[in-house]
């Protein structure tokens, strides 16, 4: 409908249309040449068309019909859209909008192919506008980053816009793309010597168990990991693919030595003392022997209290009388008081009807006894028949031992007789839990805390001649 209008609007059609009607009067022919001569240019635009229509007219000496004039009209309009139609791109038309579309096809009907370049000039030519700006700036970051290749529905040339966004959002981009990435550092490796393994070591000291300290090494060797060392050994080897190191030392004052047959030879060092040592490394092999020294300074603890029975007491129970104990060993420089012990306390099948049955702890120098603890008032043991027992006792007492010496405590139990019940093997048990001492910087260790009396009820008649068996072991309660 937009077409027919324009077409009825156009002067040439008037002069067309007026020229159909049929003269009737003078007036009628008056109108005629007026509008001819205001047409002007109108005559030459559809002269072709006007000249068939009047000699179709003269030709058939009757009269068109105005349906007929009509469709000619229209015929010629639905021609001049095909042009066009083929002419603009179909993908360009797609994306106009409506408005477009109507003042796009209406110049085309008036205008003809000049409309059609105007079409493809915003598209060919070079603009200075902020849309241009941000299609170079993809245009170099499709340079610096290529990607692949666009799908075949993309348009050959973008569409512009002037949105900020989209500049900005192209700016951005420009900056990531031109911006050249940090290259990675190289590792460099570094070669193992004499003065950087002995640069990347680190002393400290732990107590031994008979005592003193030891001086402990460890190294950071890189790639090849912390190696762990200390002064006993005599070489210093990284790696089986590399030459070894030779191992010297000397300290201010001199640690002592270990006896020739012990297992560990590292050096001993004294409590609670202060050291220098210069400790060096040596090459083995190649052409640089030269020897690299590194001085260490430190404090050794203070000493230990370490407690274990005595393996040499008599450990099978007899009757009235058996007796055990614990060794006290003070490593410290200074002398330890004992104030108290924690013990855990069981025995099985012993009669306690007619006499008590005590746990007694006695001084050495003395022979007096420091306390005692009535065994017969333990709770029985539910789990096991004849059994009695109780955890967590605590005995005060009080001691000394003296510095860099060992004493011993004696333990007695008094009373011991059997249960008079065949398979019911009698058992006295004590386990040493916790030491109570007047210091706090001595460490304790219970290294063997427990003592066990125990002896056989042997089903029969005693043998004292027997060969075999428990009464010839001595394992037997007589």
């Amino acid at each position: 409908m937009i077409f027919l209008d324009l077409c009825f609007e156009s002067p040439a059609i008037l002069v067309y249309y007026e020229r159909m009607k049929p003269v009737r009067t003078v007036q009628d022919i008056v109108r005629r040449k007026a509008l001819a001569t205001k047409s002007g240019d109108a005559k030459v635009t559809f002269k072709n068309a006007a000249s068939v229509a009047m000699e179709v007219f003269k030709s058939s000496g009757a009269r068109i019909p105005f349906l007929i004039w009509f469709a000619v009209i229209l015929a010629e309009s639905i021609f001049l859209i095909k042009i066009a139609a083929e002419i603009i791109p179909r993908q360009f038309i797609s994306q106009l909008s409506d408005v477009a579309i109507k003042s796009n096809l209406a110049a085309i009907v008036s205008e003809n192919s000049a409309i059609v370049q105007n079409v493809f000039a915003p598209l060919d030519s070079v603009s200075t506008s902020s849309a241009t700006s941000s299609n170079e700036m993809t245009a170099v970051e499709q340079k610096a980053e290529p990607a692949e290749p666009p799908p075949m529905t993309q348009p050959a040339l973008p569409f512009k816009t002037t949105s900020a966004t989209a500049t900005s959002a192209a700016v951005s981009n420009k900056k990531t793309a031109i911006q050249p990435s940090k290259p990675k550092p190289a590792q460099i490796q570094t070669v193992v010597t004499a003065k950087s393994l002995i640069d990347a070591t680190t002393l400290s000291t732990s107590e031994r168990r008979d005592g003193p300290y030891k001086v402990e090494l460890k190294t950071n060797a890189g790639t090849y990991g912390v190696i762990s060392w200390d002064l006993g050994k005599t070489q210093f080897t990284v790696s089986p693919s590399m030459p070894s190191f030779s191992i010297s030392y000397s300290c201010n004052p001199s640690p002592n030595m270990p006896d020739h047959d012990a297992l560990d030879q590292s050096p001993m060092f004294n409590v609670q003392t202060s050291y220098k040592c210069t400790i060096s490394l040596t090459p083995t092999s190649g052409n640089d022997r030269q020897t690299q020294s590194k001085q260490f300074s430190f404090t050794t603890g203070a000493g230990q209290l370490f407690i274990t029975s005595q393996s040499s007491m008599n450990t099978v129970l007899k009757d009235n009388l058996n007796t055990g104990g614990f060794v006290f060993r003070n490593d410290d420089i200074e002398p330890v008081t004992v104030t108290g012990i924690d013990i855990d306390v069981s025995y099985r099948g012993l009669d306690t009807t007619d006499s008590p049955l005590i746990l007694r702890f006695k001084d050495t120098a003395t022979e007096l006894a420091l306390a005692e603890y009535n065994l017969e008032n333990l709770a029985a043991d539910p789990s096991i028949s004849y059994a009695h027992s109780g955890t967590n006792i605590h005995i005060p007492l009080s001691f000394v031992v003296n510095s860099a010496s060992q004493k011993l405590l004696p333990i007695s139990v008094l009373g011991v007789h059997r249960l008079s019940i065949y398979g019911v093997n009698p058992i006295v048990d004590i386990t040493l839990r916790k030491i109570t001492i007047d210091k706090s910087a001595n460490k304790i260790i219970l290294s063997i805390p427990k003592i066990s009396w125990s002896c056989i009820v042997p089903i029969g008649a005693y043998n004292p001649n027997a060969t075999s068996g428990p009464y010839a072991t001595g394992q037997a309660c007589l």
